[in-house]
């Protein structure tokens, strides 16, 4: 019987070897010092600041009808809503008050609409029932000058709709 005995020989280490094992060894600590500062930043003073991606814009208040095209035909009556929608995330429209023209051959049942209460996000102001006359194409707008928002201060962007009717 014959027996081989192997002894292994020791490899001399290398210092880069050696500053590989350290560095990631103590590789979260260094990541803790660098985050250190920032976390310690939200601790002291949170509402300072903010991560939203939102561009600061002027609020927009909005204003429209639905349906906003309606085919009807000479004597009959249709009905529209009218809607108004505002998006602010720390401020409300305390009241609304939106007034309609018509135009062309139609008769409308009431042109002032009122919200009398504080609102934000998507609003149903009211309907209106609007008659046709004659043949012909009518149209019912939401003039800029004609919506009045009382008691507030800030600038405001205002933008409207219209429905159009075809009468046949």
């Amino acid at each position: 019987m014959d027996f081989h005995f192997v002894k292994p020989v020791a490899r001399p280490s290398s210092s880069t070897s050696n500053a590989r094992k350290l560095f990631w060894r103590f590789l979260p600590i260094f990541v803790l010092a660098a985050f250190l500062p920032f976390l310690i930043g939200l601790v002291i003073s949170p509402s300072n600041l903010d991560f939203s991606a939102q561009a600061d814009t002027d609020l927009e208040l909005r204003v429209w009808m639905e349906p906003s095209e309606i085919l009807t035909s000479k004597g009959r009556e249709s009905s529209v809503d009218i809607y108004a929608q505002f998006d602010s995330d720390n401020r409300l429209i305390p009241e609304l008050t939106v007034t309609l023209v018509p135009t062309g051959n139609i008769t409308i049942d009431r042109e002032k609409f009122s919200y009398n209460a504080p609102f934000r996000g998507k609003v149903h102001l009211g309907a209106v029932r609007v008659s046709t006359i004659s043949s012909g194409i009518a149209e019912i707008s939401i003039p800029d000058d004609m919506i009045t928002v009382t008691a507030y201060n800030e600038p405001l962007e205002v933008k409207t709709g219209k429905a159009k009717l075809t009468i046949r």
